[in-house]
Order: C-alpha cells, then sequence, then structure tokens
C-alpha cells in the first residue's frame, strides 16, 4: 500500500482544478532543529528515491494559502523568471527537474557570489507575532560546484525594514553546505522553517544563497526547480496572487508603473502625481468560488508623498463583482484620498469591503485609481505609492479533495 506524503512534507504540483498527473516523491527525511534568539527552526532534507507514481487529483474550491509566483520557474523572459529577483543566477532548460525550466546559481563565476529569491507580501493587519512560515527548494550541486556557504533563508520584514534577516542564517547555512557537499549531482529537497518575532509584520522575504565560489574547471552550477512556501491558513487566504506587485501582472493605465522607489516592502506601483492633469489605474482580477453571501475585503497599503495632490480629492479602493462573462453585477467604491493625505509620508492600510448576494459571481476585480493629478510649484515628491495588496473572502468556500486513482509503488532508501 502506498501511503501520500503528508501536506508540508514533500512537495507536489500546486496546481487546482481539473484533472492532472502528479509525481509524488518519497524518501526518508532527516530533521534537525536549532534555536536562535529563542525561536525555534528546522531544517529538513529530502532526498529524491523514486519518482513517478500516477494519481489523477480534482480540487473543488481550493484556493491556496501565501504561494510563490511562478514557483518552478516556467514563465520567464530569457534568463530573467517573471517574480524572482536574481544575481548571479537565472532561468535556464538545463536547470529543470520538471517542466522546461529551473533557475541555476552560476558557480563559474569564481570569488563571486550568486542569490535568487522572491517577496511575498502579507497585508497582515498588526499581526504576525509567532507566524511560521516554511521555505522549501529542490537542488542538484554539479560535479564540480564548490562555494563556501549555500543556505536557505527567511526574512520576516515590518515598518518597511528588515526586522530581522534570516533567524538562523549562519546556521542554516552550515548544515546545508553539509548536505549539499554530500549529494553531488542528485536531485534534493531542502526546506528550512522559521517562526517570526514580530507585530505589524509587512512581508516575508525568501531566498536561496551560493558563494563564494571556488569552482575553476568543470560544470559548476547549482541546479534549482519546485520551490515551495507555507504560510498558515490561520493567517488568512489571499485571492490575489502577486499581492505585492513582485510579478507585475498587474494591468494598469495612465501615467503610473511599476518602480522599485514605490513599495513598502520591496517594489511596488507608483502614481506619477506630477504629471499635471493626469490620472491612473491599476487593477486584478482573479476567479472566486461562485456563492451567494460572502463578503469580500480589499485592502493595500498607501502612501502618498508630501506634493502629492489631487484637484478632484480622487484616489479610489473599488471592488467589481463579475459574471462567467466578466460582466459587472455589482461594485463598491471607497474614497482614500484624505486617509492618506492626512498620514502624508506614511504608509496607511486603507481597505473596502462589499457583500455578495448573486450566486452568479464568478470574478472579483479590485481596483486603485486617482485623477486629476496636481503638480505644485517647487521641488519635492509628488507620487503615490501601493503595495502589500490582499482579498479576502469571509467566509471562505469548503475545500474537498476528490481522489480519482491511484497506483504504483514506492520505495525507502536510508541515506
Amino acid at each position: 500500500m502506498v501511503t501520500l506524503p503528508q501536506r508540508g512534507k514533500v512537495p507536489r504540483s500546486t496546481r487546482c482544478g481539473g484533472v492532472q498527473q502528479e509525481h509524488y516523491l518519497f524518501s526518508n527525511q532527516h530533521t534537525r532543529e536549532v534555536a536562535m534568539n529563542g525561536a525555534p527552526i528546522h531544517f529538513t532534507r529530502w532526498r529524491l528515491v523514486v519518482v513517478g507514481i500516477l494519481s489523477s487529483v480534482m480540487a473543488i474550491g481550493v484556493h491556496a494559502n501565501y504561494e510563490l509566483y511562478n514557483s518552478s520557474f516556467e514563465n520567464g523572459s530569457g534568463t530573467t523568471p517573471y517574480s524572482w529577483w536574481r544575481n548571479n543566477a537565472g532561468r535556464e532548460g538545463w536547470s529543470a527537474l520538471t517542466g522546461a525550466y529551473g533557475c541555476a546559481i552560476y558557480g563559474w563565476n569564481v570569488n563571486q557570489d550568486g542569490s535568487f529569491g522572491q517577496d511575498i507580501g502579507t497585508a497582515a493587519d498588526g499581526g504576525g507575532n509567532g507566524l511560521i512560515v516554511t521555505f522549501g527548494l529542490w537542488m542538484l550541486p554539479e560535479a564540480q560546484y564548490t562555494a563556501d556557504v549555500n543556505r536557505l533563508q527567511i526574512e520576516f520584514w515590518t515598518n518597511g525594514a528588515p526586522a530581522v534577516a534570516a533567524l538562523a542564517q549562519m546556521v542554516m547555512g552550515e548544515n546545508l553546505n553539509t548536505y549539499l557537499m554530500t549529494n553531488i549531482n542528485n536531485w534534493g529537497y531542502y526546506q528550512m522553517t522559521a517562526t517570526s518575532q514580530f507585530d505589524n509584520l509587512l512581508g516575508v522575504k525568501v531566498l536561496m544563497y551560493g558563494g563564494p565560489f571556488r569552482g575553476t574547471f568543470g560544470n559548476r552550477a547549482l541546479k534549482c526547480d519546485n520551490a515551495t512556501l507555507h504560510i498558515p491558513t490561520a493567517w488568512g487566504n489571499n485571492l490575489l496572487k502577486d499581492p505585492s506587485f513582485t510579478g507585475r501582472t498587474w494591468s494598469y493605465t495612465g501615467q503610473g508603473g511599476y518602480e522599485d522607489w514605490a513599495g513598502n516592502f520591496g517594489g511596488g506601483f507608483a502614481f506619477y502625481g506630477w504629471n499635471a492633469g493626469g490620472s491612473a489605474a491599476v487593477w486584478r482580477q482573479e476567479a472566486v468560488t461562485p456563492s451567494a453571501g460572502p463578503i469580500y475585503t480589499f485592502s493595500i497599503y498607501g502612501l502618498t508623498e508630501e506634493l502629492y495632490a489631487s484637484s478632484t480629492e480622487d484616489t479610489k479602493l473599488e471592488i467589481f463583482l463579475l459574471d462567467s462573462l466578466e460582466s459587472v453585477i455589482d461594485s463598491v467604491q471607497k474614497n482614500v484620498y484624505w486617509t492618506l493625505r492626512n498620514n502624508s509620508n506614511k504608509w496607511t492600510l486603507v481597505s473596502v469591503s462589499i457583500t455578495n448576494n448573486s450566486p452568479s459571481v464568478a470574478y472579483a476585480r479590485v481596483r486603485v485609481s486617482g485623477s486629476g493629478f496636481v503638480n505644485p510649484p517647487g521641488s519635492g515628491y509628488k507620487s503615490a505609492k501601493w503595495d502589500t495588496a490582499r482579498l479576502i473572502q469571509v467566509p471562505e468556500p469548503a475545500t474537498v479533495l476528490i481522489l480519482l486513482a491511484l497506483g504504483g509503488a514506492a520505495t525507502r532508501r536510508r541515506i
């Protein structure tokens, strides 16, 4: 009899809906618990033994909690994987465990280091203390890959600055380096767990780091694929993908754009208020479970700089509920112009809610807009910044998993 691995232990495809083939990965695990500053941190290594159990799974009413965007690196342009930042690393076809692409750290750049990571906004509404975050990654060090340090890293960010950088950065680096260097040319799954000790948490940054590189010949890359992230559902499910604008997947019009300087956590979106008479809007649409009764709440952090002004006093949050043909069934808007202006240069969480009274709702669209930009005389900052958005549904739809078929066998091997 085959026993499926528990959720969070061994990763599998995160796609939901329809019937698909899954490859379950079985192995013994090595787990070590360490502590720093009184916070427990776990590090787990899994080694690939068998791939190929065929199953078909249908997921009904499932929406995930905070997930990595483009976790398998399939989406991108050239060596740039969308939504991931990188240094001496890139999206490569030869770095894939599954699918067409993975992400490689370029270990042939001697005496340099490499890394890639992603910023996950949480919009925790004042919470975050005790939050447990688990980050994992499949990796294969090539035969001549050599680096002084290899580490998974989790950072908790609050108040627009790093509250702590990797609770167990040095310890985890030491452990991961030991495991990787004894698993040359083999795919292994490496996972770490860390606990936040900070309130007012704005986001979590996860990354993989290697370096300085020492190899001088041969195949010297560190191949990586199929990253995983788990943040407990207790924090509330976010229906928005790319909530921190990291993937730059939101639609927008007018005088605005994605800017590295526009975020409270990583990059964000900015309204260019110095364009006199201008306007801007940014929006995103997500599929939702059709049902009448739930309340949808859209929240986002906003900041208006000291000289941002609107002649129409108009800076709005909006929610649109749409049917399967994307026709608007209902909508709501809230003007937050003076809320933000009265807190100029301070990140402020603003929100708007709507009750769904129709069972025909299939999509929810959220939008932030501004108009009547004024360009006052003199020098100074004149933009409105946006980051860390969240759309939640209360009550949340039930989750039902139907296992249609399962076959195959797995073997275990101690490492």
